[in-house]
């Protein structure tokens, strides 16, 4: 049976006001950026046995600077872009009813783009200055040691017909379906991440200049692992 969509988000939004969000539009207008950065050539296909991946597979706490691009790259296009399956070009991480509700941004050096998981290009979308992102953190030491991050949001407008006000829940699933696959590309590139859940929702709403339906589901720092083994859990 098809949900009553306007129901159904409004149930959303009392879901996330009970949880401490406060929905709103974005306070700024969006910066608008120069062409699309195509990912082009970048980035190769993770080289690893899936087992060994699956093994190794840490969530890092120490990081040694910025993913080299073709890292960066192979990250965004195995972990959350598509390929082409019988002539149809579909999403590599699995998603409910396979809709495309979810967005990749990309913060790194100053900017916010956002992901184009289909075109495999980078949208510009914001600016930002480093300094402001530790106070967002319920661990501020991400801010300070991390110079890339994801970060996924969810839009119950996509396929809340289909599922109605239980699409809260299919998107924090499918957010963390899609987490989990970059975690495991990221350890098949030998790249450090982590999924962290700990941040101020409504500053990263803001920050992203999200839609008042959209929010964040998570937040990946990723980059480069440093010489000596960091902690790791």
């Amino acid at each position: 049976m098809t949900a009553d969509p306007d129901a159904a988000l409004a149930a959303i939004d009392s879901i996330r006001r009970y949880l401490g969000e406060h929905p709103s539009g974005s306070r700024h207008e969006a910066h608008r950026g120069p062409t699309p950065t195509e990912l082009g050539r970048l980035g190769c296909a993770p080289n690893s046995d899936l087992a060994k991946v699956l093994v190794d597979r840490r969530s890092h706490y120490c990081y040694a600077g910025a993913p080299a691009d073709d890292d960066l790259a192979g990250l965004l296009r195995w972990g959350c872009g598509s390929a082409p399956r019988n002539g149809v070009s579909r999403l590599l991480a699995p998603s409910a009813g396979g809709h495309d509700a979810l967005d990749v941004f990309v913060l790194s050096a100053g900017k916010i783009q956002r992901y184009n998981r289909f075109g495999d290009t980078l949208d510009e979308v914001a600016h930002y200055d480093r300094e402001m992102l530790s106070p967002l953190f319920t661990q501020p030491e991400f801010g300070i040691r991390v110079e890339t991050f994801l970060a996924i949001s969810a839009d119950p407008r996509v396929g809340v017909s289909t599922y109605g006000a239980r699409h809260y829940r299919t998107l924090h699933i499918d957010a963390g379906v899609l987490a989990a696959h970059c975690s495991l590309v990221a350890e098949a590139l030998g790249l450090a991440s982590c999924i962290v859940s700990g941040f101020d929702d409504d500053a990263w709403h803001r920050l992203l200049h999200l839609d008042a339906e959209q929010f964040v589901g998570l937040v990946m720092p990723v980059g480069k692992r440093p010489p000596a083994p960091g902690r790791s859990r």
